[in-house]
């Protein structure tokens, strides 16, 4: 039974002492400037429990998955992590030792050799087979025999090397040129402390730097459901570098305070239209990497505790306020317009959290200008626009919609949730809950048209299952998690790769079609594109939609069955003999359940 409600007098119950609240990495006091008093506007029927409350099976699909993801993500270095915002904002000297530059072949039958050579690497997830160990010569030799191989990319300070390298075989072509500084988008200043940037993070022209937002909250979910003080240190220390990259911006721009970003504010000029365009992008989706990093900052305040986390976002809101309204009093709503269909990512659910947790309504009004109505105002009328847009811009505005919704009690922001998770679900969603072919929704209910090997992007299924989580959250309604829990199984848990002991690989696309169609798999410390972020999110917070409860407290619903354990800190049993603390455990599972 999916969500069956469980009472006192259904479930076999343990008895256990909980953590205290100085251990518990959840409870951390608002300052009291910020407090939030008054309620929410609408009430939630059912609420999730904290991380800090569930504990996962250590040897369960979900532990296994979580304690992999946990492993890849702690191995970053920090100061590769920050090094294009250091480096963008002087404070660093952005330069790569020869050995981590980046050969690259691609197939080209009209020249002799057969393939065309570029300094630079091949980026994406489109591996043709998983990468490996093994000569240049092999290397080139393994793309040559199959037909499906586009291209080889190896990181070798020489084009044909003589010992092994690590090759990766791609299906599709995404150049990203490397220049002898080692792909650095900022050069930073001569003589500051030099560094380097993560290996084949996206080149100019790209988006590069919306990884570490998603890595902030990815440690910051993991410490919170670990407790493990090494997770909260390494975070902090990165957290404290980012700080330090937006005083430095605000020295050197002081109308632009708060502004932190890993390249000059002139990307903002160029979107904004108070800068010509460029011949060459200086930088594709600025708002989204905005979002992530914003995004990333709440997400250590609020999961673990990190003061000058929040401190950095709500700098970062107060310059995306004077940012917006500047934008709007130069070119009035046709221009915001405009600039709003440039990917911007959950620019206002993480505005609207910011409100949640402060109670400033300035944050209310400035995620109200993330509002693309040429979009979202069909789907208020229960019209199903989908059709050409691209999934992963448009999912994230929706669970702001969903977000603006619960601290507003907006009905226009309820009535487009809902509709178009309808619309999504109805007319197209595949067999697995998942959407979209080549990152695009197209013709409702025309799915078999679009099987190939592009289909159902990572990223889509983790911003879905989000938005069905929210809906969830207002009604309790079991078959919402009839659907979260196909998707994740489907979409989630099988996109990372564990076949590779010494690096976890994850896949952009799952395919669907196109006959003999394998994962393709890309590994996931290199390149870092949009879906290893969100992957890297994802599998943090495994624990966080198995167990909830009712609104009064009274009820624990199961979503999903896998072998988990959670602390019901809100019912306390036999106050006069246990400590207060005490609370009742609920475990399901194999083990459990034998």
């Amino acid at each position: 039974m999916r969500a069956a409600a469980l009472g006192f007098f259904l479930v076999s119950q343990v008895v256990a002492l909980s953590k205290g609240e100085t251990d518990n990495p959840s409870i951390f006091p608002l300052t009291a400037s910020i407090e939030r008093t008054e309620p929410l506007l609408v009430e939630a029927a059912a609420s999730a429990f904290k991380l800090s409350q569930v504990t996962l099976e250590p040897t369960s699909r979900y532990g296994v998955a979580q304690q992999r993801n946990m492993e890849y993500v702690t191995s970053l270095n920090n100061t590769k992590l920050g090094c294009i915002f250091t480096s963008a904002a002087n404070l660093t000297d952005c330069s790569a030792a020869p050995s981590s530059f980046w050969q690259t072949y691609v197939k080209n039958s009209t020249l002799p050799f057969g393939y065309s050579y570029e300094l630079g690497y091949l980026s994406a997830a489109d591996d043709d087979k998983p990468p490996g160990h093994m000569t240049y010569e092999a290397c080139l030799n393994n793309c040559t025999a199959s037909s499906t191989c586009l291209g080889i990319t190896f990181q070798s300070p020489a084009p044909k090397p003589k010992g092994d390298v690590f090759c990766y075989m791609k299906s599709a072509i995404h150049f990203t040129p490397v220049d002898p500084s080692g792909n650095c988008p900022s050069p930073g200043k001569s003589g500051q402390p030099r560094c380097s940037p993560l290996e084949g993070e996206m080149g100019l022209g790209g988006y590069y730097g919306h990884y570490q937002g998603h890595w902030l909250s990815a440690m910051a979910f993991l410490y919170n459901n670990t407790g493990k003080a090494s997770i909260k240190t390494k975070a902090a220390d990165f957290v404290n570098t980012l700080s330090k990259s937006q005083d430095a911006w605000g020295t050197m721009y002081p109308a632009k305070e708060g502004y932190l970003f890993p390249y000059d504010p002139i990307v903002f000029d160029v979107l904004e239209e108070r800068t010509p365009r460029p011949l060459h992008n200086l930088y594709s989706v600025p708002f989204y990497t905005v979002h992530k990093i914003m995004a990333g900052m709440l997400d250590q305040y609020t999961h673990a505790g990190n003061k000058q986390a929040l401190k950095v976002v709500l700098g970062m809101a107060r310059w995306v306020q004077h940012n917006v309204e500047t934008t709007l009093s130069q070119g009035g709503e046709a221009l915001w317009q405009r600039v709003l269909g440039t990917e911007w990512g959950g620019m206002n659910e993480v505005l609207f959290n910011l409100y949640d947790i402060t109670g400033n309504p300035t944050y209310i009004k400035t995620g109200r200008y993330f509002n693309h109505w040429v979009w979202s105002a069909p789907l208020a009328a229960g019209v199903d626009d989908l059709n050409h847009n691209h999934a992963n811009t448009h999912i994230p505005e929706i669970i702001g919609n969903a977000k603006g919704y619960e601290v507003s009690g907006n009905l226009t922001d309820k009535a487009i949730a809902l509709n178009f998770f309808d619309a999504l679900t109805q007319n197209h969603t595949y067999a697995t809950a998942g959407s979209n072919d080549g990152e695009y929704w197209h013709m409702p209910a025309q799915l078999g048209s679009t099987l190939n090997d592009r289909t159902e992007e990572s990223c889509t299924q983790y911003n879905t299952l989000k938005l069905a989580r929210h809906l969830y959250l207002w009604t309790a309604n079991s078959t919402l998690f009839d659907f979260y829990e196909r998707a994740i199984l489907n979409g989630i848990l099988g996109n990372q790769n564990h076949l590779d002991q010494a690096m976890t690989s994850f896949i952009y696309f799952l395919p669907l079609g196109g006959g003999g169609v394998t994962k393709l798999w890309g590994r996931s410390d290199f390149s870092f594109p949009c879906c290893w972020g969100t992957l890297s999110e994802q599998f943090s917070k495994l624990a966080d939609s198995i167990f909830f409860q009712s609104a009064d407290h009274s009820t624990v619903y199961v979503n999903q069955f896998v072998s988990a354990s959670v602390d019901w800190l809100e019912q306390q049993v036999l106050p006069c003999i246990l400590a207060k603390s005490a609370a009742r455990r609920i475990a399901v599972g194999r083990r459990d359940l034998s």
